[in-house]
């Protein structure tokens, strides 16, 4: 066995400490600059996914303009055209204008919520805001369409979130589907609940209605795509996305867990933001949401 002397042994330790430290040092280095280039790529794509955020919006909203223009002048000319010959006894021309007119408010309709959609989110100044209160107002607002479809409403004590003022769309827009969308002569039952998680609110609105079937749950959420016909229900298709848009707004999410004639669950979080009412949060990149 090779003995050696005090003054080696401490030579060959000192050595071993510097290249350990060495060692270590090389990783932290390159941990460091991977991290940083990590950290680069992400701003990177966060300022394109900004910019592609903006252009859609920008896009969505000339769109809009520019279509609302030649679809006037086209309602314009179908007047003129159904005054000077209109005939009460041709009542197969008379249908003919009649789904001509139809398709053109439906037109209009869906232009005014591609303008809509282009807006939502402007206003980026959170408040502290009262949920209960916003939900009480919306049954005020409903108050004519809960009686008449004789609505069983039931809410928790639900909480003050800070957000945009916009989040009462949100609520509303899923009260509304939950009562229109029934089976015929059934009594919709809506219930608001909230649960609290570290980093953010969770809601939900639940509802006994007709349900969704599983292969058509990833279309729900988009723009102008309808499940139903419009003869069964009213309306556009754009409630959903607004919904959506309006949760990843506030970098939230929102998914829905339905049972075919059973009813559905639709939830969303609120990430928790700490601002004085009046501040105006920095700009929220749009997330996808699962």
């Amino acid at each position: 066995m090779i003995k050696f002397d005090e003054a080696t042994s401490e030579s060959i330790c000192l050595t071993n400490d510097i290249m350990l430290f060495l060692v270590f040092f090389l990783l932290f280095y390159l941990f460091d600059k991977e991290s940083k280039y990590h950290i680069y790529q992400n701003e990177v794509k966060t300022e394109l996914l900004e910019d592609k955020n903006q252009e859609l919006e920008h896009f969505a909203y000339l769109a809009s303009h520019d279509l609302n223009e030649p679809l006037r002048t086209v309602k314009s000319f179908v007047e003129i055209i159904n005054d000077e010959y209109y005939d009460t006894g041709d009542k197969e021309l008379n249908i003919y204008f009649q789904f001509i007119y139809d398709a053109i408010d439906r037109m209009q309709a869906m232009i005014r919520g591609l303008l809509e959609y282009s807006k939502l989110g402007e206003n980026k100044t959170f408040e502290k805001l009262d949920i209960q209160e916003v939900v009480n107002e919306i049954e005020v607002d409903l108050s004519d369409l809960l009686k008449t479809k004789q609505v069983d409403f039931q809410m928790s004590n639900l909480p003050v979130v800070t957000c945009l003022p916009i989040i009462k769309q949100v609520f509303q827009n899923l009260i509304v589907n939950g009562i229109k969308f029934q089976e015929e002569g059934s009594i919709p039952q809506i219930q608001i609940t909230h649960q609290e998680h570290p980093t953010c609110w969770e809601f939900c609105v639940e509802d006994n209605g007709i349900g969704i079937q599983e292969d058509v749950k990833g279309r729900i959420f988009r723009m102008f795509d309808k499940l139903h016909l419009k003869s069964d229900y009213e309306g556009h298709g754009i409630g959903l996305a607004f919904c959506k848009k309006i949760v990843e707004t506030h970098n939230g999410r929102i998914w829905v867990e339905s049972t075919l004639n059973e009813g559905s669950r639709f939830s969303f979080t609120i990430p928790k933001v700490k601002v004085d009412k009046g501040v105006e949060v920095p700009k929220l990149i749009v997330q996808s949401s699962s």
